[in-house]
């Protein structure tokens, strides 16, 4: 599969169903944001439409297909870790480890697992990889959200000086697991039936081109968007 026309076309080299939270906790992995994205920029409403939708994953127990995530393999950490370049996908990945950050603190303190996991080992699973304290997360967010982020995925509490989407986004989900009804064994059988289009990008010298063609018709990017991507 092309993205693109034939002088700038970008080939697609392996495409794959898989459930977002499988790639989130592949081992000795990396989900690295790369300069040219914008920060996180989902907003309330973006993330109340993601938690109906794992809730219906969860009654419904079936497979829920929530759109694509197309990355670019980066060279290896010298510690082995593999790294690939998110080009498309970061709302989701960010605000499902978002969830997974607020599920840790509410099974501490109200000392129950999800899925055999205790806060700790679900920290470890999903949220954290290796023992560098300067990138302690699987994630790497961009510039502007990467310490605040960091934070988050190390004790589920944001910096005061967080960036305003990360900060109330984690306080919605963390609000709605404080509700009489929540029921964490469903929401891990939402999250874990959550699927993505995964797509691999052999150029990633035009990963870029392509983050700019895909948010055309989404999230429009500003200026200052549009500059660092060019730059």
């Amino acid at each position: 599969l092309r993205l693109g026309n034939r002088s700038r076309g970008v080939l697609i080299v392996r495409t794959s169903n898989n459930p977002l939270l499988d790639i989130i906790e592949r081992k000795g992995t990396r989900l690295v944001i790369p300069a040219y994205q914008r920060a996180y920029s989902w907003k309330r409403r973006q993330c109340e439409e993601l938690w109906l939708d794992i809730f219906r994953a969860a009654r419904s127990n079936a497979r829920h297909f929530t759109g694509t995530l197309l990355y670019t393999p980066e060279a290896d950490e010298a510690s082995g870790v593999k790294r690939i370049a998110i080009i498309d996908g970061q709302q989701r990945v960010t605000s499902v480890s978002l969830i997974i950050a607020a599920l840790a603190r509410y099974l501490a303190e109200n000392a129950k697992n999800v899925d055999g996991m205790s806060s700790d080992e679900l920290r470890k699973r999903f949220l954290l990889l290796g023992e560098d304290e300067a990138i302690p997360s699987k994630l790497v967010p961009s510039r502007h959200d990467r310490a605040p982020y960091f934070a988050i995925a190390r004790t589920s509490t944001a910096p005061s000086d967080a960036p305003e989407n990360l900060r109330s986004n984690l306080v919605f989900f963390t609000d709605q697991m404080a509700q009489p009804d929540f029921d964490a064994d469903a929401l891990w059988r939402g999250l874990r039936n959550l699927t993505v289009i995964a797509a691999e990008v052999d150029n990633a010298d035009q990963a870029q081109l392509i983050f700019e063609s895909l948010n055309s018709k989404g999230l429009p990017l500003t200026t200052a968007d549009l500059v660092r991507n060019y730059l």
